[in-house]
């Protein structure tokens, strides 16, 4: 996942309130959100 970008339209999910899209392979790696697993 990488954040999300205005000169794409690819689908986005909303993470913590944040933008977020399936990265390509040319994106650049970024630190992603940390995504919390309910209360397991």
């Amino acid at each position: 996942m990488v954040p999300d970008r205005l000169d794409r339209s690819d689908p986005v999910a909303v993470i913590d309130g944040q933008r977020w899209m399936v990265a390509r392979p040319e994106d650049p790696i970024v630190p992603a959100t940390v995504v919390g697993r309910g209360n397991a």
